[in-house]
């Protein structure tokens, strides 16, 4: 619709601008989509690397602890002695590794707690119970 002048009516302005928007809208949606799905195969082809790094990690590791144990026979020990002494070591970074990243997460459990405590502690600062903050 126009006016007497040829110009658009308010209501046409008004509806063209709601449909250019929402094709805009509709577009930015499509944007977000297009780039979550992409950043979700990149995602997915970096955590498939890691799987086979973490498998090649393992087979590496086994290599080195035969290794290590064929040096320790080659050195005079029974191959069972060698055995068992290999095994241990690695037992035991196992667990020295296991008990650092457990004492890592429990610190990390801890924060939303020293989190709300400073929140209730600056809450009360702000109506003024303490000024400790």
């Amino acid at each position: 619709m126009a006016d007497e002048g040829g110009r658009p009516s308010v209501a046409t302005l008004v509806s063209d601008a709601l449909g250019h928007l929402i094709a805009i809208l509709r577009g930015e949606i499509a944007l977000a989509k297009a780039e979550m799905r992409d950043t979700a195969a990149k995602a997915g082809s970096a955590l498939a690397l890691m799987a086979i790094a973490a498998v090649l990690g393992v087979v590496g590791l086994n290599t080195l602890a035969g290794t290590a144990i064929l040096a320790l026979i080659a050195m005079g020990l029974s191959e069972v002695v060698a055995a068992l002494v290999v095994g241990l070591a690695v037992l035991g970074l196992a667990a020295i590794l296991f008990f650092m990243a457990r004492d890592r997460l429990q610190a990390v459990g801890k924060a939303p707690g020293r989190v709300a405590e400073n929140l209730k502690r600056s809450a009360s600062a702000v109506k003024g119970g303490t000024t400790d903050v």
